[in-house]
């Protein structure tokens, strides 16, 4: 199969000497003529490529873009070396070389993206294992390793049936431990209900039922508490019968106590009327017997008079005869109550 040269015809050509411009196109012909004979190769991989990326042509894509890549280089080396001798070629040769450049790095880049395939396709892998088996241990409630997707399948498996017998006893710990919370809790009710209902018969309830109200089933217990009501009432019948006695008994004593009161209330009512009336009769014959003293007494009294102040009248006088009137009321008073006195 024939495979046309890639044509060294650039521009600045034109403003070198024929034999100039032949002598650098015969410097980069071989290379194209090189490049030319990869050409088949670079199609049989790339077709081949196209249909489903294997080991094999991943392999063969690199030697070809190895082979290759020499042309390039070789290329850049003479570019180079010319672009020292020839100045004023200096633009047609990099016109020349990048047209190499551009033809052969069109190639290396198809044939690394083949070559590489294999490379991504497992990386691709190993990212969807890592998500996968991160998630699957994070249901666990374990955090991956960092190596979780390069593990192999037995080794995998070991691990994840270990996690997922810690995350199974994990949990029925935990399940144990509610467990317990709530029977512990459901006990404290049962206790604080059951220390109410004691209060009401504490004394005819059993000590030991009283220290630890949970230590019998619900039947028995409520056997207990019935059997400590009807002793509570029997109880208190007991008591309000002997409330009811001591009742009676109590009504009857005041009875008694309120009949002997009213008879010593009438002694007493009638003995204070009799020392009345004596007193009465006394007050009367005293102020009797005194009756013609104080009548001479009041007249000696009234007859008491100041005489008049010789001269000329004086301030005094009048504070004298209000003292005087003053001394003759008050032996008035003294007159009046001369029975009283004596009594």
């Amino acid at each position: 199969m024939t495979t046309a040269l890639i044509a060294l015809d650039v521009p600045e050509f034109q403003s070198l000497s024929p034999s100039k411009a032949e002598q650098i196109r015969n410097t980069f012909l071989p290379m194209a003529e090189t490049l030319a004979e990869f050409e088949v190769a670079f199609t049989d991989v790339t077709q081949r490529a196209a249909n489903g990326i294997t080991k094999e042509i991943s392999a063969d894509a690199r030697r070809v873009r190895l082979d290759i890549a020499k042309i390039r280089i070789a290329a850049e080396k003479a570019r180079v070396e010319i672009k020292a001798e020839y100045v004023l070629g200096g633009k047609a040769i990099d016109g020349a070389n990048n047209i190499l450049k551009w033809a052969i790095e069109g190639k290396e880049r198809a044939l690394e993206a083949i070559e590489k395939h294999a490379e991504r396709e497992e990386a691709l892998r190993l990212d969807a294992l890592m998500q996968e088996r991160t998630q699957v241990l994070a249901a666990l409630g374990v955090v991956a390793p960092a190596g979780v997707a390069t593990m192999d399948s037995d080794v995998w498996n070991v691990y994840l049936r270990t996690k997922q017998a810690d995350h199974a006893d994990r949990l029925e710990a935990e399940r144990v431990a509610a467990a317990e919370r709530a029977e512990q809790e459901h006990r404290r009710a049962v206790a604080l209900e059951r220390t109410r209902e004691i209060a009401k018969v504490y004394d005819f309830v059993p000590a030991d039922v009283r220290e630890d109200p949970t230590s019998l089933s619900d039947d028995v217990f409520a056997d207990v508490m019935a059997l400590a009501s009807a002793a509570a009432l029997a109880r208190q019948l007991e008591l309000d019968n002997e409330r009811i006695r001591a009742a009676e008994a109590a009504r009857d004593v005041a009875r008694l106590e309120a009949e002997r009161a009213e008879v010593q209330a009438r002694a007493d009512a009638e003995a204070r009327a009799e020392l009345a009336r004596a007193a009465e009769s006394d007050r009367i014959a005293r102020e009797q017997a005194q009756a013609p003293v104080k009548a001479r007494l009041r007249d000696w009294v009234a007859s008491f008079a100041l005489p008049a102040l010789p001269g000329d009248a004086h301030p005094t006088e009048a504070a004298i005869r209000k003292s005087f009137e003053a001394f003759r009321a008050s032996a008035l008073r003294s007159v009046e109550k001369l029975g009283e006195v004596e009594s």
